[in-house]
Parts: structure tokens; C-alpha cells; sequence
């Protein structure tokens, strides 16, 4: 009896190939063992819940596409004035609605002012000598300005008149206005008269805060 082969149809193999490929899924697609590239993820197909947490790194975001922080905005903000003898008035700070402004009269007078961009705001000063010395250097030991009333267009001098100092002021300022807007402000001044080492005749170096 003589025995016949029988070659496979067409349709059989690409019936036997499609099978191959469901049993095997997507991983056949991929170009190496356990790796996935860019081109192997559908847009849009990994969410949150597939990020493992604290997983992404800052060099991972890209800044500019991240919205701003809403706390953020009430950061703080550097004063730093190097004011020179005889110069115009500055402004030193400007934040939730109080305003600073340092003029550098000479050597041994700094004019510190402060002022309100709105009306019924209330604001509080204290300066306090770093010596200690009080009246035997021209300075206060521990002065304060205090508004209960603050209005635009009505500044207030701290420390009464010029802040005499020749070892340096602390100052603090706390000023809120009638939308509920809080501002502190702290900072130190030297004039050069008195210390060697002042970066300029006049100097005022802090921080202020908005909240």
C-alpha cells in the first residue's frame, strides 16, 4: 500500500501564525527581554495608579508645566538696600499692601518709612539697640511705632526721626490690612559711621513675609 504526504494549506498556517501571536500578546513586539521603550506605550495608558510613589525625581518634572504652589505665593522676600549717602528714597519692600522706604541721609542718619497702599490697615514697630546703649549713642534702646489707623498716603517714620545707629538695629514690623492680609518684616541696618565693616554707608539687610 503506498502511503501519501500531504502538504498543509495556506489558510492552516496563517491560522497556526495567528495563534502563535494571541498566545504570545504584545511581548513579542518588544525589542529586548524585559525592557519597554517609548514607542511600546500607548499615549495616555499609564495613570497615576501605575507610578509607584515618591518614584518620580525633580530632574523627572518639567518645571514650567507645573502650576504655582497656592502657598507659594506668600513666599518670603529678601531685603537687601545698600543705600548711599545723599541718595533718593527706596523702596525696600513692597508686599500685601505695606510699603518700605529707605533714604540714606549720611553716614550717621538712616530715614526708614513706612506706608500703607490701603485704607484702615494697623501697623506695628519695634526697634531695639543691639548695644544696648540707649541715648549714649544718639539711638533708642527699644522704640516702637504703633498705627492703629493706617491710611494711604499717611507714612510713618520709624523710630520717630532718623535711626541713629553705630553698632547696628534690629527692627520688626507687623502690619495687616482690612482684607485680612498679614505682613511680617524683619531686618537688621548698620551705618558705616560705625561699623567697619557696613557693605555701605547706609545698610539694610532682612526678610519680609506675606500670609
Amino acid at each position: 500500500m503506498q502511503s501519501s504526504s500531504r502538504r498543509p494549506s495556506l489558510a492552516l498556517i496563517v491560522a497556526l501564525l495567528a495563534l502563535v501571536v494571541a498566545l504570545g500578546g504584545t511581548a513579542g513586539a518588544l525589542p529586548g527581554k524585559g525592557s519597554v521603550q517609548s514607542n511600546d506605550i500607548k499615549k495616555n495608558a499609564v495613570k497615576g495608579k501605575h507610578v509607584k510613589n515618591d518614584s518620580i525625581k525633580g530632574a523627572d518634572v518639567l518645571e514650567s508645566s507645573l502650576d504655582t504652589v497656592p502657598s507659594a505665593e506668600n513666599g518670603a522676600t529678601r531685603i537687601s538696600y545698600k543705600g548711599v549717602a545723599g541718595g533718593a528714597p527706596q523702596v525696600i519692600f513692597n508686599g500685601g499692601g505695606l510699603v518700605l522706604k529707605a533714604t540714606c541721609v549720611d553716614a550717621n542718619d538712616l530715614v526708614i518709612t513706612m506706608e500703607s497702599t490701603v485704607n484702615d490697615a494697623a501697623v506695628f514697630a519695634d526697634s531695639h539697640d543691639h548695644d544696648g546703649s540707649g541715648a549714649g549713642n544718639d539711638d533708642a534702646d527699644n522704640t516702637y511705632e504703633h498705627q492703629g489707623d493706617f491710611d494711604a498716603g499717611q507714612p510713618v517714620v520709624l523710630d520717630g526721626s532718623n535711626l541713629h545707629s553705630d553698632d547696628g538695629q534690629g527692627v520688626e514690623i507687623n502690619y495687616s490690612n482690612p482684607n485680612g492680609t498679614e505682613v511680617l518684616v524683619k531686618f537688621q541696618n548698620w551705618l558705616g559711621s560705625g561699623v567697619a565693616t557696613a557693605p555701605a554707608a547706609c545698610f539694610v539687610g532682612g526678610v519680609g513675609f506675606v500670609a
